[in-house]
């Protein structure tokens, strides 16, 4: 007969399971996964991001092993990664602090350089904020210093190089970005990209006195001067690459540079030497058997510079080869899994949804509750306090 505490454990974790997952039918499915589509950042990765490599024209820095850095151009460059961001610090209220681990990051190396920058004051100066945008792969924000207007970018270097036409010489001087120093660019973010580091850049520009703050993200995003690059270490987790003992496939689909997408993969045990990479552009010129084609084969492929519409591609074409397809990670879409010939779950939502698009998966509509009795869901009772969104409780 078996233990009555382990019976109890078992049933405890049961139950753990299926008010995660929602219902059983998931939990089958989720044992059934043959291919599993898996973003990096947080997943491969355990999120905790630190600055470790600063880029600057004629200049880069270790700052794990560098106590102090007199340059002024350094400071400059973390001050305005720091103030180009919306996260909140630790505090003694809430230790870990709050929002995008890579911010917290930027924030602790202003701080780290002594040119830290405060919440309060960054958002009392704050003017207008241009969100990050996963298409453009960069985020902008307009801040008024000292009486005077400041546009300050970030993002992924293929995306913010274009709005730049300057650099800062070692002397601290204005200097046109020519072929050379756009070389010496590349190299350094292969350089980083091959130890598995992600990489910003980071630009400004000042407005000139009496200018407005702009209202169109072109105008905004251009004319600006790059200040350099900030490459920061994630840890890989560890027993990721578990999954292969189960026979299942790994696809990493991200919208990170595809060599450290593909360095993180190596050490955590996905792929092999030489693995594919896929960028976002190469993708979207893919027609639908063209994909088909690569992801037929038993190849762990890494996906970069990825939209989340091009990661729903990928799993509907994964489907609809036949996979039960699992998808882990962040983004617009909710992750979700699926069996091949079923609606995804996002489809045969708990109601019949009136939001378009679907907040539960991101699609533009979802089939009505028939649908979901014929799949064989049915609707769920309504509790006590249950009332519909407009309506005053029961």
């Amino acid at each position: 007969m078996r233990d009555d505490a382990a019976g109890s454990d078992e049933a405890a974790v049961l139950v753990v399971v299926v008010a995660t997952v929602g219902r059983l039918s998931a939990v089958e499915t989720l044992g059934s996964t043959t291919v599993i589509c898996t973003d990096k950042t947080g997943t491969l990765t355990e999120n905790r991001m630190r600055v470790t490599q600063l880029w600057l024209p004629g200049a880069g820095y270790d700052t794990t092993t560098t106590t102090t850095v007199d340059d002024t151009r350094a400071k400059a460059l973390a001050a305005t990664a720091a103030a180009c961001t919306t996260a909140q610090p630790p505090t003694e209220a809430q230790t870990a602090g709050s929002g995008d681990p890579t911010e917290l990051a930027l924030l602790r190396l202003a701080e780290e350089l002594h040119v830290a920058v405060t919440p309060a004051g960054r958002d009392a100066a704050r003017r207008a904020v241009l969100h990050f945008d996963a298409h453009l792969k960069r985020m902008s924000t307009v801040n008024k210093d000292a009486g005077t207007l400041v546009i300050r970018t970030k993002g992924a270097l293929e995306t913010v190089l274009p709005c730049c036409d300057q650099v800062l010489d070692p002397q601290g001087r204005l200097q046109p970005l020519d072929d050379g120093i756009r070389l010496d660019l590349q190299h350094t973010l292969d350089r980083y990209a091959a130890r598995g580091l992600r990489v910003l850049a980071v630009a400004a520009r000042t407005l000139d006195h009496g200018q407005h703050v702009p209202t169109d993200r072109q105008q905004a995003e251009s004319g600006l001067t790059l200040l350099g690059l900030v490459a920061m270490v994630d840890p890989p987790r560890a027993g990721v690459a578990a999954a292969h003992r189960a026979g299942i496939r790994i696809h990493v689909i991200t919208g990170d540079y595809g060599p450290t997408a593909a360095e993180i993969a190596r050490q955590v045990g996905l792929g092999h030497e030489g693995r594919r990479i896929v960028a976002g552009d190469e993708l979207d010129r893919l027609t639908d058997s063209e994909l088909d084609t690569i992801l037929v084969g038993g190849d762990e492929i890494v996906f970069a510079r990825v939209s989340p519409e091009a990661k729903l591609r990928i799993c509907e074409a994964l489907r609809a080869q036949g996979e039960t397809v699992a998808m882990t990670g962040d983004g617009p879409q909710h992750p979700y899994a699926a069996e091949p010939g079923r609606p995804a779950p996002g489809s045969r939502c708990r109601r019949s949804c009136r939001f378009r698009p679907c907040r539960t998966t991101g699609l533009p509509r979802c089939p009505p509750t028939s649908a979901a009795r014929s799949a064989g869901r049915q609707r769920p009772r309504r509790s006590a306090t249950y009332r519909r969104p407009g309506h005053p409780p029961r």
